[in-house]
Parts: structure tokens; sequence; C-alpha cells
């Protein structure tokens, strides 16, 4: 799976600390700034992913430098903040 970052954003999760209110709902545009750091020339920020594991509630990627990422579905679901809705139109 090849991933590319466009923007990032934060909402609040109960039992997590927070960022604030200022924070939340601001689009931070990633892949522009990305973009125009000297290092990266002019490149996307992306990244390529292999799953290695997956079930219905865990899924461990690895990625092409030999990371690992893992992501455990939430226990309880929670709704996502209308504010960051808009960001995947």
């Amino acid at each position: 799976m090849k991933l590319r970052v466009d923007f990032t954003g934060s909402q609040k999760v109960e039992g997590l600390s927070d960022l604030g209110e200022f924070v939340r709902g601001i689009k931070v545009p990633v892949g522009a700034i990305w973009r125009l750091l000297p290092w990266n020339d002019g490149r996307d920020a992306v990244c390529e992913l292999r799953t290695a594991y997956v079930d219905e509630d865990f899924r461990v990627s690895q990625s092409i430098d030999g990371e690992y990422f893992c992501y455990a579905r939430p226990l309880v679901r929670r709704e996502l903040d209308e504010s960051l809705r808009k960001w995947g139109k």
C-alpha cells in the first residue's frame, strides 16, 4: 500500500491529553510543507507499507525501511468530529 500525506489535524479523544481548542480544527498542510523542505527536493510526503498481520481488531504494517506500525480498533466507537469531515472531500 502506498500512502501520500496531504494534511493532518486533531480532535479530542476522551482519556488522552488534549492539545487545546486552539489546535483542534486546524488543517495542517503537511504535504505542501514537506515539498518545500530543501532536502526533500520537491517530492511528495509518501511511504509504502506492507501488511504483516491483520485480523478484525488489530493490524501490523511494516515500512520498506523495516519499521513496524500497529493499529488497534477502538474498544468504544466514537464519531468523527464534524469539523474534520470536510477535509475528506
